[in-house]
C-alpha cells in the first residue's frame, strides 16, 4: 500500500506540475507584455520630446540668422552715423574758428564802427541804401552761420544719443 500511495503520489504530482509550470510562463509572458508595453510608450514620449526639442532647434536657429543681419544692420547704421558726426564735428570746427576769427577782428578793428564809417560814407542816398544792404547781408551771414552752428551741434547731439541707443541695443 504504501508503493500504491508513492506511486500515486509521484504519478499525480507529474500531472499537476505542467500546469503549475505552464502558469508560471503565462505570469513570465504577462509582465514581459507589461514590460514591453512600458518601454514602448517611453520611446513613443522620447520621440515626441524629440521632436519638439527639434522644432525649438529650428525656431531658435532663424532667430539667431535674424538676430545676425539685424545686428549687422546696426552695426552699418552705427558706422553711417559715426561717419556723420565726424563730419558735423569738422563743420562745426571750421565754422567756430571762423567765428573766432571775426569777434577778434571786431575786437581787434572796432567792426562795428567800420559798418558805421562805411555806411556814413556813402556819397547819395542810394549809395546809402546800397551799403546798408551790404551790411545787413554781412550781418544776416554771420548769423546765419551761427544758427547753422547750433543745428549741427544739437544734431551731433542727436545722432550721438542715437549712435549710444543702437550700440545698447547691440548689446543687449
Amino acid at each position: 500500500m504504501l508503493t500504491l500511495v508513492v506511486v500515486g503520489t509521484v504519478g499525480l504530482s507529474s500531472l499537476a506540475l505542467p500546469f503549475s509550470a505552464a502558469a508560471a510562463v503565462d505570469d513570465d509572458i504577462n509582465r514581459t507584455s507589461q514590460k514591453i508595453s512600458e518601454i514602448s510608450g517611453k520611446k513613443d514620449a522620447a520621440q515626441t520630446e524629440i521632436g519638439t526639442i527639434t522644432d525649438t532647434i529650428a525656431k531658435n536657429e532663424e532667430n539667431s540668422v535674424k538676430l545676425v543681419a539685424e545686428m549687422k544692420e546696426t552695426q552699418a547704421t552705427l558706422k553711417t552715423l559715426t561717419t556723420e558726426v565726424t563730419a558735423l564735428n569738422e563743420k562745426i570746427a571750421q565754422r567756430e574758428d571762423k567765428l573766432k576769427e571775426q569777434a577778434r577782428t571786431i575786437q581787434v578793428n572796432g567792426d562795428t564802427q567800420n559798418y558805421i564809417d562805411f555806411v556814413l560814407s556813402a556819397k547819395s542816398f542810394g549809395d546809402v541804401v546800397g551799403r546798408v544792404d551790404v551790411v545787413s547781408q554781412m550781418v544776416s551771414a554771420n548769423q546765419d552761420l551761427v544758427k547753422e552752428q547750433k543745428s549741427d551741434k544739437e544734431e551731433v547731439a542727436s545722432k550721438q544719443k542715437e549712435t549710444e541707443t543702437k550700440s545698447q541695443e547691440q548689446a543687449l
